[in-house]
């Protein structure tokens, strides 16, 4: 057990006998239950019940909580060498958490706020002097101007005196005393403040968005154009004469598909008999004298010359036409082979964006049923010392739920007067200029942290008041007596 628990302050406070509680915490401490304790060991504990011992135990572990942060305080203040006896003595008086946490939020290490950025451009010295009405600073502006630099930031009198505003206004507070005094006001003057928050939009696509249609995705071979002549790209192609080659002519081109005329029948003998008016590709024509064996010669040449021909350019149409249908038969199996695998994938689309509209709709629904819910709050105005628990926890299901947005106004000109009483001594010659810092504190620093623990602890208590209505109306219950040939439910307290 802690020794820095005060145990009789807890036993006057709880209006019980010293011993009584220093019994009960032993047993506590040595791992017995309270229903243990309070059906076995009432000789120890002078017959207290379980709700007493249950009350004992929480406030025993909130005592030496504040123990602990306490050492923790302590030690911190100590290692910036800060801590004084008189500080000492104030944190170790603390009797709550919240007290404490007054006491020490001068010496709580900060994050990076304006004021320790006016310190660290070298402004703290000038603040100190003007709180402390030091007549060295008869006029802050002209003061403020020596300080001018502008690697720092102070391109101005004015920039100056900002910071030294800044500096000031966290000094205000922190004052104990004024958080104090401006909490109490709070407390009395605030006023809960509920409106409707702002719908936030979905980050899906909305639900009437028309879904992906698996007919639609999937890729189909287009329809070939029909031609003039009636006939369908594809079908052209294999009635297009091929281009000419290299060498070639168009009207040698255009003979491939020409018919050649069969010969006619001929008067010389030998092509009556069938023997050959002409040599041969392969065979010597025979010379003959004169101009008739050189006719001879050139005409045997030309036909075996237009013979092969003719045979090269019918095996290039044949090979060009067999390209054509080889190319068009792959280019069909490729686009039936991307519209069976782009189907699935279209498909499970078409599905996901359903389920996604679903989703959609029914975060829509489960809005609309939280707005009906809280519709009497969304302008709604209440004092906070007038809120009853109910209420108060509705509006924090509420604002849990982003249905409600929740504000606190309070009479900031009163918190301000109040401030400027504490923390302004009379005849200061810089009044007018802490007046401005008390005002900035007020409205930055001091309110909007207030307020956040009023209602923090305006929750706790409507919390323990629901706690308790519940034991109230489960006791009754239990209560209730027996009826004739009916079970009822028995509870053992052991």
């Amino acid at each position: 057990m802690d020794i820095n628990v005060d145990l009789g302050r807890l036993a006057r406070d709880l209006r019980l006998s010293a011993e009584s509680v220093q019994d009960t915490v032993e047993l506590l401490d040595e791992g017995n239950t309270v229903p243990f304790i309070t059906r076995y060991r009432k000789d120890q504990t002078g017959g207290l019940d379980e709700e007493q011992i249950r009350t004992i135990q929480d406030r025993v572990v909130l005592l030496r909580q504040l123990a602990e942060r306490k050492q923790t305080v302590l030690k911190s203040i100590e290692s910036q060498d800060k801590l004084t006896p008189e500080l000492a003595d104030r944190v170790r008086g603390a009797r709550t958490i919240k007290r404490l946490e007054d006491v020490y939020l001068p010496f709580r290490p900060k994050k990076q706020t304006l004021a320790t950025a006016a310190r660290q451009r070298g402004l703290q010295p000038l603040a100190d002097k003007i709180d402390q009405n030091d007549e060295s600073v008869s006029d802050p502006l002209a003061a403020a101007a020596d300080l001018i630099d502008a690697e720092k930031g102070l391109h101005s009198a004015d920039d100056v005196l900002q910071g030294v505003g800044h500096i000031l206004a966290e000094r205000f507070s922190e004052q104990v005393n004024i958080r104090s005094s401006l909490r109490e006001i709070l407390r009395r003057t605030g006023v809960m403040v509920v409106a409707k928050a702002p719908s936030t939009k979905p980050a899906e696509k909305p639900a009437d968005e028309k879904p992906v249609d698996a007919a639609d995705s999937a890729e189909t071979p287009e329809t070939p154009a029909e031609t003039p002549d009636g006939l369908t790209a594809d079908n052209q192609t294999a009635h297009t004469t091929p281009p000419a080659k290299d060498g070639e002519t168009p009207e040698s081109s255009q003979q491939v598909e020409t018919k050649q005329p069969e010969p006619k029948a001929s008067d010389d003998p030998a092509e009556q008999t069938g023997q050959p008016s002409t040599p041969d590709a392969g065979a010597t024509p025979e010379v003959t004298e004169g101009a008739d064996a050189s006719t001879a010669n050139e005409t045997a040449n030309t036909e075996t010359a237009s013979t092969e021909t003719a045979s090269t350019e019918t095996a290039s149409t044949e090979t060009a036409a067999t390209e054509t249908a080889n190319s068009e038969t792959a280019n069909s199996e490729t686009v039936a082979t991307k519209s069976k695998a782009t189907a699935p994938q279209a498909k499970a689309a078409s599905a996901a964006s359903v389920k996604r509209n679903k989703a959609v709709s029914k975060r829509q629904k489960k809005r609309q049923q939280l707005e009906n819910a809280f519709k009497d709050y969304f302008d709604f105005r209440e004092p906070l010392p007038k809120s009853p628990p109910h209420r108060v926890l509705a509006i924090n299901r509420g604002e849990r739920a982003k249905v409600l947005r929740v504000r606190v106004d309070a009479d900031v000109e009163q918190m301000i007067a109040k401030a400027s009483e504490l923390a302004i001594p009379a005849e200061h010659r810089h009044a007018e200029f802490l007046q401005a810092c008390i005002r900035d504190a007020v409205s930055r620093l001091v309110t909007p942290s207030l307020t956040r623990e009023v209602r923090r602890e305006q929750a706790e208590q409507a919390e323990q008041h629901a706690v308790q209505v519940f034991v109230r109306n489960l006791r009754k219950l239990l209560l209730q007596p027996p009826v004739r040939n009916r079970r009822v439910l028995a509870i053992d307290p052991g």
